[in-house]
């Protein structure tokens, strides 16, 4: 009897070109083409980017997005996409790879990401600050590679832009229904850490932005990470207004950006240590 092979053998053989992208996702999608399974990988992809990046960049566009939008990576199962942010199933089926168009938006629960014809640059900007990886990898084939990290698509994802105080009123607002309601939350992986909401920001403080990503978990809590430059600096500012919610825990996660880290933000006392993201690294 062949003896299966190992999650980190099975990314090898794609990086590879062992086994072909079709193949690959064959024998992880039902007959919709829907992944139907869990992603083992992803824990690998997570923990080691490079691998992660040679994955990706090994896939064609449409590929990157089947993996990006695994409810292992995203952090959201992908029927939620149209109940939170009115991402409709056409929407998701053309980004794939079928040429479908979105007529119709749908209706939305927390905000929505807008999926008109015109606008799927918001749904791309947004998978590619949320996966951390340059949004040119999900417009080209054959992106140039740069190792500086590059924010101007955080301006084009729709109603980006907080002041201090309504972003601690967001935090405060969803991080309190969440607690109230997790018990509420139904998923086929209790144990899995998945996200209420993830949210990119540019945080106005004084004349500067500030870019972020916010994840509220659906077990409470919340993990905040700071995009581009002047990190450090961002991070003092950052300790300031997060003094509401107590003692933080900072650490940092890789990036497929050589070199380049994110630092990370956890408010000790609202997640438990089990629900740290798997990527996270304490400083």
């Amino acid at each position: 009897m062949k003896k299966p092979r190992s999650e980190y053998q099975i990314i090898q053989d794609v990086i590879n070109k062992s086994i072909s992208e079709e193949e690959y996702f064959k024998k992880r999608t039902d007959s919709k083409d829907r992944l139907s399974i869990d992603l083992p990988e992803a824990s690998i992809l997570k923990k080691h980017p490079h691998i992660y990046r040679e994955f990706l960049l090994s896939l064609s566009v449409e590929g990157r997005f089947r993996i990006l939008l695994a409810k292992d990576l995203l952090g959201i199962v992908q029927t939620k996409l149209r109940g939170k942010y009115g991402v409709d199933n056409n929407t998701l089926a053309y980004l794939k790879g079928n040429d479908t168009r979105a007529e119709v938006l749908p209706e939305y629960t927390i905000r929505p990401i807008r999926t008109k014809w015109s606008r799927l640059l918001d749904v791309k900007s947004s998978l590619a600050i949320i996966s951390r990886i340059p949004v040119e990898w999900l417009l080209h084939e054959k992106p140039l590679m740069d190792d500086k990290w590059n924010l101007n698509h955080f301006y084009a994802v729709d109603n980006v832009y907080l002041t201090p105080v309504s972003f601690t009123n967001y935090l405060q607002k969803f991080n309190e229904y969440v607690v109230k309601n997790k018990d509420s939350f139904t998923s086929t992986r209790p144990n899995f850490t998945f996200a209420y909401d993830i949210r990119p920001i540019v945080l106005i403080h004084d004349s500067k932005h500030i870019y972020l990503l916010a994840s509220i978990l659906e077990q409470g809590g919340f993990v905040i990470e700071i995009f581009g430059i002047n990190q450090l600096m961002n991070l003092d500012i950052m300790r300031e207004i997060l003094k509401p919610f107590g003692k933080l825990k900072v650490g940092y996660c890789k990036t497929v950006v050589q070199n380049h880290y994110n630092i990370q933000i956890i408010p000790e006392e609202l997640v438990n240590a089990k629900h740290y993201p798997i990527e996270f690294i304490e400083i």
